[in-house]
């Protein structure tokens, strides 16, 4: 009762009626993640509805969740920034490095919906960009995030090929997997996975039709003409990337 109160009062009505009345971008502030910022992070994990569209919808448990945050700040391609609003912690951006360009992710707390908050952080990214390319992976079925990069001058591209999370928790089930293909419109489609994520999901792989799922030792050229999108996880690319340094 007292979350769905705050949801209602929070306080931030005005600005929101000034953001759409006079089409005003809030201002923000973007401040380099560290270690103090993990808890935080996870708790905007696990507010429900958060994942709902991001490569895996399972919010991870502490531990995964900690492990991950411990690496990613150790990742010389990875760079992160919490995201202040009136000195209010509203959510975090992050840019991942690949191939001279780098994309974009965005989790804003439900508490903080709907300011502008995300269109006016990654205007900002736009300006710490190491390359002068952006790039974001977008579901279809996620409207308000397809209305967004449109309004930045995102265009779309071809979307044969898919690079999402690594797989923290384990997918023992198909229909399970076979929903998250359902998100990337991947229901033929080559996935070459890590070696962690392919010990947590391959039973949940096997049985699906028009999927093979492989790692970046075992596919070939006719494997990427065969099927029509091909899906990585980001620990595969970094390790393809390697291997062609």
């Amino acid at each position: 009762m007292s979350s769905k109160a705050f949801r209602i009062c929070d306080g931030l009505g005005a600005q929101r009626v000034k953001n759409i009345v006079l089409d005003e971008q809030p201002e923000i502030v973007l401040r380099p993640m560290g270690i103090q910022d993990e808890s935080i992070l996870f708790s905007w994990q696990c507010e429900p509805g958060n994942r709902k569209y991001s490569g895996v919808d399972q919010t991870p448990n502490i531990d995964e969740h900690r492990a991950w945050y411990k690496k990613s700040l150790s990742d010389n391609s990875r760079r992160m920034w919490l995201l202040i609003f009136e000195g209010r912690k509203c959510g975090y951006v992050r840019l991942d490095a690949h191939h001279k360009s780098e994309e974009v992710s965005v989790l804003i707390s439900q508490k903080y919906r709907k300011l502008g908050l995300a269109h006016g952080a990654i205007s900002k990214l736009k300006e710490l960009c190491l390359f002068g390319v952006l790039n974001a992976q977008v579901s279809p079925d996620n409207r308000a995030s397809v209305s967004l990069f449109k309004k930045l001058d995102f265009k779309k591209k071809s979307s044969n090929l898919i690079i999402i999370g690594d797989f923290k928790n384990e997918i023992k089930k198909t229909k399970e997997m076979n929903k998250i293909l359902k998100k990337f419109e991947a229901n033929n489609s080559l996935i070459i996975l890590d070696k962690n994520s392919k010990e947590k999901v391959f039973k949940s792989l096997r049985n699906l039709p028009n999927v093979k799922t492989t790692d970046i030792n075992h596919f070939s050229a006719f494997d990427i003409i065969k099927f029509k999108k091909v899906i990585f996880t980001e620990t595969s690319v970094k390790e393809l990337e390697k291997r062609y340094e």
